[in-house]
């Protein structure tokens, strides 16, 4: 008597009803929504039909289908069996004699492919709840991928052959040769064009197929597909090779590592081939579809694929009139969002005629109409038929299949946002405050803006952010760790009307580890350290505005000010501190043109800026108030807890996302009590002597240092005594530095700084005045003017000239005229004129001629 295993008939009905999400059944015939995995989502319009006699079924998304064992393959489950009669005989027990585990790019095993003996193949995931166990299914795993994808992106990298095989087998005999080789779970027939998105233009690929009809067709649409992507194609067919055989026969009849490359160099490349007619005539079946797409539009397909017009008759009827050799819809509409502007984007899938699948392209909204995104993205291959107003054609038939599309918006700034009503934070890996959000700030390059999924031990995360007040002296520490936690408050107090605007500008002489320093503040944000810092004076400064822009209620460190010896490059740099200071002092961005000629938004910054430089700029009176500077002296970090925090800087974002966490439940309570805590303690700074935006300074950075440590005493990091001490300590400091920056203001005011240089070139001797009586000629080099008793006489242009030329060799410039510098004289008393509004005086010399001076008080110049 036979061993073998004797079954019943299938249980197609139940097997599909528990498999197949809303299935109806009308008589054998059923309808639900498709269980694969390649759809990009739930099928939100049943597109999957059954038959529970034949036990077949089919996809009219993705035009495939077959017996309930391939979709059982496909699932990763077992096909439907009813009781089994009892064996006669001793049934063998199948064993495990391969596992091949299928990596994603970072090296992670997404699921596995087992081989038993019994010959039979399963497929199992790993359970991340058990580590060593396993799920013996793959639902809910998209498992598209190559096998053996790290060494085939390795591989692809460094310009080496990939080769394409039908089995993992395979491709492991071909790495113990030292080549590379990859293939997709479930053998011939199931490569999709998600395996197809893994391989670039470009990729040298060679295909081995099975000797055998399933195994030529294979080979024949994968080399399509990747042809079609730009990929450098050969198909080998492996000479003797035995009939079903593949590349591993070859190899254990005797083939070579060296024939098989001497092979490889023979081939010619492919070319693609279309497949006009299947098996029962007629279209290929990934046209159903299509088919079914376009059944209620103005177009339709000839028997070759091509995209009709139908030009209707006298009689009723229609022409097929072709317009384009390959179809096109839109699989997807992105809005990306920057908080300013909205961009829109279509994902295009398309087929050309004969059936080969067209990767799938994003186009913006703006250059879809014109129809020109189709070379670039297909290649020349897709071709538009020429006659006037056909590309329009072809547009209107995109667009009247695009009804139901999947839509997604993606934002592209970091920081507060409110959505559906409720506000989250941005950054770089989601969202705080809520789900489901899709963020992207690839683009800008902010990638490193990531906050942890989760705060840990929040306690001990504020702790060792509180250490870093010790890491260097209050005057430096204080303003930095206020700066970091006034950041996320810049939404609200933009809504109150009180908007922090300026900068903090950290400066020291070179190897004061200035950048290690910021860098370290700047990981509450993310992961940072001096060398990976977001923004520097190398960039262009179109490019720092837009990320100032971006990095929303967040700090932008933007690195490496310092003198430089050439005029031109120190000019640069100069213009670019200035349109820093300007955008961030004043809240504003350049302002930019549409190609129309109308105005468009301008990109002001929203957050807040940290500069790092070996100095500060000399701008100017108005620019100086525009920042506070902070000055970081050589050896006076604590290197001992500066290497500890560096070591916790996971930490300092943990202790970030816990503040924004607690702050997101009052945010739209927080503007009105912001505001009022603002107000008051500008009024506080004022009356101690604080003059100008100063006032507001100081105010800004305490309430940030008062939120701070508001937030640590609330979640038990910080006794209140202490809390207190801490907060009278940094009013201390904060109103010093204020001082100390006043002071710096001072010394930019025109007036002073003119006298100043005067002063400066006078005592080195580079210019001189002689005295009044003194008849001699006054043409001698650095001669400015005359003294007496009580004043000076100096002659106007060549004063001014002499001062302003000073400023250029300097790097720099004076920032005012000649007649506004003459004014600001006169408002300090340091001028003095005959008549209103006339800055020079007429005198006489010693030669008898008459003169006119600027006239100032002697004391002035000494």
């Amino acid at each position: 008597m036979s061993n073998t295993i004797v079954s019943q008939d299938m249980d197609f009905g139940n097997w599909f009803q528990e498999h197949v999400s809303n299935i109806k059944w009308h008589g054998d015939e059923g309808q639900g929504s498709c269980p694969l995995e390649t759809h990009g989502g739930p099928d939100q319009h049943p597109s999957f039909s059954a038959n529970r006699a034949k036990g077949t079924w089919f996809c009219h998304k993705e035009g495939i289908g077959g017996s309930i064992k391939e979709l059982a393959e496909r699932l990763g489950v077992k096909p439907p069996f009813k009781k089994q009669e009892k064996p006669r005989g001793k049934v063998r027990k199948k064993e495990i004699t391969a596992v091949y585990p299928y990596l994603n790019v970072e090296g992670n095993v997404i699921f596995e492919v087992v081989r038993q003996q019994p010959k039979d193949f399963l497929q199992r995931r790993p359970n991340s709840d058990q580590p060593k166990k396993y799920i013996w299914n793959v639902k809910g795993i998209d498992t598209r991928i190559p096998y053996r994808l790290p060494e085939v992106t390795a591989a692809i990298a460094k310009g080496e052959i990939v080769f394409v095989t039908e089995g993992e087998k395979d491709c492991n005999n071909l790495a113990a040769m030292g080549l590379v080789g990859t293939t997709n779970a479930g053998g011939a027939g199931k490569w999709t064009e998600k395996h197809s998105e893994h391989f670039p233009a470009g990729a040298e690929i060679v295909i081995l197929p099975d000797n055998d009809d399933a195994g030529r067709d294979h080979a024949r649409k994968v080399a399509n597909q990747l042809t079609a992507r730009g990929c450098r194609v050969r198909v080998v067919e492996l000479p003797g090779l035995r009939e079903k055989g593949d590349v591993s026969d070859w190899l254990k009849d005797g083939g070579t590592k060296e024939e098989l490359l001497e092979l490889v160099g023979r081939a010619a490349y492919w070319e693609m081939q279309l497949e006009l007619e299947n098996k029962k005539g007629g279209l290929p079946t990934i046209y159903n579809e299509w088919r079914k797409l376009l059944g209620n539009t103005r177009y339709c397909l000839d028997n070759v694929g091509n995209l009709c017009h139908k030009k209707f008759m006298p009689d009723g009827g229609f022409e097929e009139i072709p317009i384009c050799n390959f179809l096109a819809k839109a699989v997807k509409e992105t809005t990306r969002d920057d908080g300013l502007e909205q961009k829109k984007s279509f994902r295009i899938a398309g087929v050309l005629a004969g059936g080969i699948p067209l990767p799938e392209i994003e186009v913006s909204a703006k250059d879809f109409s014109g129809m020109g995104w189709i070379a670039p993205g297909w290649g020349l291959c897709p071709n538009i038929e020429p006659g006037s107003g056909t590309k329009d054609r072809v547009r209107h038939a995109i667009q009247s299949i695009a009804y139901g599309i999947e839509k997604e918006t993606v934002y592209t700034h970091l920081g507060w946002r409110k959505i559906g009503g409720k506000w989250a934070y941005l950054h770089s890996s989601g969202a705080i405050g809520t789900a489901n959000i899709i963020i992207d700030v690839s683009e800008s390059k902010l990638e490193r803006y990531e906050l942890p999924a989760q705060t840990g031990d929040l306690v001990e995360a504020i702790k060792i952010s509180l250490n870093l007040l010790r890491v260097a002296p209050l005057e430096v520490s204080i303003p930095l760790f206020a700066y970091t936690y006034l950041a996320p408050l810049c939404e609200p107090l933009q809504l109150a009307g009180y908007e922090p605007s300026f900068l903090v500008w950290l400066f020291g002489e070179s190897g004061s580890m200035k950048s290690t320093l910021a860098a370290l503040f700047l990981c509450h944000f993310g992961k940072f350290s001096r060398t990976s810092l977001p923004a520097s004076f190398r960039d262009t400064i179109n490019a720092l505005e837009k990320k100032a822009f971006l990095v929303k209620d967040s700090l932008l460190v933007i690195d490496d000010f310092h003198p430089v010896p050439n005029p031109m490059e120190a000019k640069k740099m100069a213009q670019t501190a200035q349109r820093l200071l300007r955008g961030y002092g004043d809240r504003v961005g350049k302002a930019r043109m549409n190609s129309d000629l109308t105005s468009r938004a301008a990109y002001a910054p929203r957050g807040l800026g940290m500069i790092t430089g070996e100095d500060t700029p000399d701008l100017g009176r108005s620019a100086t108030a525009r920042y506070l500077g902070v000055e970081l002296k050589k050896s006076t970090i604590d290197i001992q807890l500066l290497s500890e925090t560096q070591s916790n800087t996971e930490k300092l974002a943990q202790a970030m996302r816990g503040y924004i966490e607690w702050l997101a439940h009052e945010l739209d309570e927080l503007p009105e009590m912001l505001g009022k805590w603002f107000v008051s303690n500008r009024q506080k700074a004022v009356s101690e002597n604080q003059h100008g935006r100063l006032p507001e300074i100081v105010a800004w950075l305490y309430l940030g240092f008062t939120m701070a440590l508001n937030f640590a005493e609330q979640t038990g990091a910080l006794e209140r005594e202490e809390k207190n001490k801490m907060l009278a300590k940094s009013w201390n400091v904060l109103v010093g530095l204020g001082a100390d920056q006043a002071v710096i203001i001072e010394s930019e005011k025109p007036a002073r700084k003119f006298l100043g240089i005067l002063r400066e070139l006078m005592q080195a001797g580079t210019i001189f005045l002689r005295n009044l009586h003194d008849a001699r000629p006054v043409s001698e080099p650095g001669f400015l003017g005359w003294f007496d008793s009580e004043y000076c006489y100096l002659l106007p242009d060549l004063a001014y000239k002499t001062v302003q030329q000073f400023c250029i060799g300097q790097g720099g410039h004076f920032p005012v005229g000649q007649r506004m510098l003459w004014k600001e004289l006169e408002t300090e008393n340091l001028l003095f004129v005959e008549q209103a509004k006339r800055y020079t005086t007429r005198i006489t010399d010693a030669s008898g001629r008459r003169l006119r001076v600027v006239k100032l008080a002697i004391e002035s110049l000494q």
